[in-house]
């Protein structure tokens, strides 16, 4: 589903809920459906001018910590005691 779709597919389960539906049972009843979003997904409400983009959960040379520790492997190490 299209990020602009969930977020109209999101709105209308709030507005069928009368807008009691707070971000969990929004989640769970996208689960139900067969929707398997985050839980943080549910809640978000996007200015319309930003655009959400789904990274993987472990995509590595997306992680900025992962590209700290790279820069100290490839930093030449002091010879001798420290």
């Amino acid at each position: 589903m299209a990020d602009g779709d969930l977020t109209e597919h999101i709105k209308a389960i709030h507005q069928a809920s009368r807008q009691i539906y707070g971000a969990p049972r929004i989640h769970a009843e996208l689960a139900d459906e067969g929707l398997l979003v985050g839980r943080i997904t549910a809640k978000l409400k996007v200015p319309r001018n930003s655009t959400l983009i789904f990274l993987p959960s472990r995509s590595l040379e997306l992680n900025p910590v992962e590209n700290v520790w790279q820069y100290l492997r490839d930093q030449p190490r002091p010879s001798g005691p420290c």
